[in-house]
C-alpha cells in the first residue's frame, strides 16, 4: 500500500485519533477499506489508547517526526498506565507495544477499566475551540483521558463526556473528534483550587518522560518521602495506612477524585501490590512530593529502618543511654531497645541479611507469619470485644502480649503486620465499640438505661459519646434509637 497523503499529528494527540483524521480525510469512500489500508488485518478493533496491529506503512508515517518511543510517550497513554510499574513488567509492557502486538493491557495490569464501568472518551470545551482556530479543526487529546481527573489543566473547566465509548467493543471504527464534539456548550468551571492544583501536577507527570531504567518501585519512594512524619513508625518499619487514608479524605474534601481513595487501595499502594497512576499522583501530592521528585524518584540505598539503626548506634557509641537515645531521637524507648537488640545479634553471628529469634536460629518468617495468622486474627476479634467482652483499644503491643509475639517478630511478619493496622482504630470507633459493649450489659443485668450507668461503665463524657455515635451507627445500627434517646434526656 502507498500512502499519498497522512495528516500531520498534533500535539497531545491519541494515535487513533490522527488514524482517524486519516481515514475522514482521505476519500475512502467506505470504513472497510480504510480498515484494511490500517490494520495488520481487516476488521480489527481499534485500541483507542494506545498502538496495535497498524500496517508497517502507517507506523512509518506516523513515526517520520519521531522515534517509536516518542510516538508511544507522547501520542499513547502509556505514561498513564507504564510510569509506576515495576522494571520488569514496565520492559514487558513496552516491548509489547513495541512489537505493535500483545496482551499488554495484563502486563499494565490495575487500571483496566472494569467490566460494568462504561467509560467515554472526554474533553475540554475550551481546548476543542482553541484548536479549532489554530488547525481548523479539533481531535482527541490523551489528557482528558486520565481516569478519575476530572478538570483541565490548562483552563480549569470541567471535562465533557462524548458519545464515543473508550471500549473497542462497543465502537470497533475510529471517529474523528471534530463532527464529535460540539461547536456550542456550557463550560463548567471548577471552584475548588485543590482539584485544579492537582490536574496540573497529574498533567505534569503525564507529560514528564517515563524512566524506563528506573528501579525504585513507588512503594519504596513514598516510604523515603514519609520518613519522619505521622505517616510512618518512627523506626520506618510501620505505615500507618488508615491515617494516610483519613488525611485524604480531608485534603481532598469535596473533589469527585477522592471517589477513587479506598483504604484499602492505599494499603496495597503502600505494599506494594497497587499502582494507579491517580492515586499514586493525589498520595504524593498530598504530602507535598515535588513533581520532579516523583518522576526520578530517587532514594537512599538505605532503607528508613537501616538510617534509624545506624542513627542509635551511631548515638550509643558516644556513651549516651537507651532512654537520652529515646529523647533526642524523639522515639519510643522501646524501638531504641529493639534496634540495640538487632544491631548486637548482627554484629555477634557476622549477620548477613538472614532474622535471628531469641534463641539465635534463624526464622522461616513467612512459615511463622501463617502459622500465627489465624491466632493474631482471633486475639483481634477478642479485643474488639465481639465475644461479649469489653473491648480494648486494638495495637501491636495488645496483640503481641496476648499472643506471644514480640515486636520483634511482628516486624518480619507482613500478613500479621497488614491485618493488626488494618484494625487500629480512631479513638471514636473505639468508644464506640465500649458503649455497645456497655449498652448489652446493661439490658443483660435489666438495669435501666440512663446516661449515668454508661459514664460509669465507660467513663465517656457526653461530648465523646456524640463524637461515637457515627460509629456506633456503623457497627451497631439498633442501637442507634437508645442513644439518641439518651442525648435528648440530658439535653432535657
Amino acid at each position: 500500500m502507498s500512502i499519498v497523503y497522512f495528516p500531520k499529528i498534533y500535539p497531545d494527540e491519541l494515535v487513533s485519533s490522527v488514524l482517524a483524521r486519516y481515514y475522514a480525510q482521505s476519500g475512502y469512500i467506505t470504513y472497510k477499506n480504510a480498515d484494511k489500508d490500517i490494520f495488520v488485518s481487516g476488521h480489527r478493533k481499534i485500541d483507542k489508547e494506545f498502538v496495535k496491529n497498524i500496517r508497517p506503512e502507517v507506523i512509518e508515517q506516523l513515526t517520520r517526526n519521531m522515534t517509536f518511543e516518542e510516538l508511544l510517550e507522547k501520542h499513547t497513554m502509556y505514561p498513564y498506565y507504564g510510569r509506576f510499574l515495576d522494571k520488569d513488567r514496565r520492559d514487558a509492557a513496552y516491548e509489547a507495544l513495541r512489537n505493535n502486538d500483545g496482551d499488554y493491557l495484563k502486563l499494565f495490569g490495575g487500571n483496566n477499566t472494569k467490566k460494568t464501568e462504561t467509560r467515554y472518551m472526554r474533553y475540554c470545551p475550551l481546548c476543542a475551540k482553541s484548536d479549532r482556530e489554530e488547525y481548523g479543526e479539533t481531535y482527541w487529546h490523551r489528557i482528558p483521558q486520565i481516569k478519575n481527573i476530572h478538570v483541565c489543566h490548562i483552563h480549569g473547566c470541567y471535562f465533557e463526556n462524548s458519545e464515543i465509548p473508550m471500549n473497542s467493543e462497543a465502537d470497533a471504527k475510529i471517529k474523528m473528534a471534530e463532527g464529535c464534539i460540539p461547536e456550542t456548550y456550557d463550560v463548567s468551571y471548577s471552584k475548588k483550587p485543590v482539584q485544579i492544583k492537582l490536574a496540573k501536577y497529574v498533567a505534569a507527570i503525564f507529560e514528564s518522560p517515563v524512566d524506563r531504567k528506573q528501579k525504585v518501585t513507588i512503594d519504596k519512594f513514598l516510604r523515603y518521602k514519609m520518613s519522619g512524619t505521622k505517616y510512618l513508625s518512627v523506626r520506618g518499619e510501620y505505615c500507618y495506612y488508615s491515617k494516610l487514608y483519613r488525611e485524604m479524605q480531608g485534603f481532598y474534601n469535596g473533589m469527585e477524585e477522592l471517589e477513587n481513595i479506598t483504604q484499602a487501595r492505599m494499603q496495597r499502594l503502600m505494599s506494594g501490590d497497587y499502582r494507579g497512576f491517580e492515586v499514586v499522583c493525589m498520595t504524593a501530592m498530598m504530602l507535598g512530593i515535588d513533581m520532579e521528585e516523583l518522576v526520578t524518584m530517587h532514594v537512599p540505598r538505605q532503607s528508613p529502618e537501616k538510617q534509624f539503626d545506624q542513627k542509635v548506634k551511631k548515638l550509643m557509641d558516644k556513651g549516651m543511654s537507651m532512654a537520652e537515645v529515646a529523647r533526642k531521637m524523639n522515639a519510643d524507648p522501646s524501638l531504641v531497645r529493639m534496634s540495640v537488640t538487632i544491631t548486637q545479634k548482627k554484629k555477634a553471628k557476622g549477620w548477613r541479611g538472614g532474622n535471628i529469634d531469641n534463641n539465635n536460629h534463624i526464622k522461616d518468617w513467612d512459615k511463622l507469619d501463617e502459622l500465627k495468622l489465624e491466632d493474631v486474627k482471633s486475639t483481634i476479634e477478642d479485643l474488639h470485644g465481639c465475644r461479649g467482652t469489653r473491648p480494648v483499644k486494638v495495637s501491636y503491643y495488645a496483640v503481641g502480649k496476648r499472643t506471644g509475639i514480640s515486636g520483634y517478630q511482628l516486624e518480619r511478619m507482613k500478613k500479621c503486620n497488614r491485618v493488626i493496622e488494618d484494625n487500629i482504630e480512631p479513638a471514636e470507633k473505639y468508644n464506640a465499640r465500649k458503649v455497645i459493649w456497655a449498652l448489652d450489659r446493661l439490658e443483660e443485668e435489666n438495669k435501666p438505661i440512663m446516661l449515668w450507668r454508661l459514664h460509669d461503665l465507660v467513663k465517656l463524657e457526653r461530648k465523646e459519646l456524640v463524637e461515637a455515635f457515627p460509629y456506633i451507627k456503623q457497627i451497631e445500627p439498633n442501637k442507634v434509637e437508645i442513644i439518641k434517646e439518651l442525648l435528648y434526656m440530658e439535653d432535657k
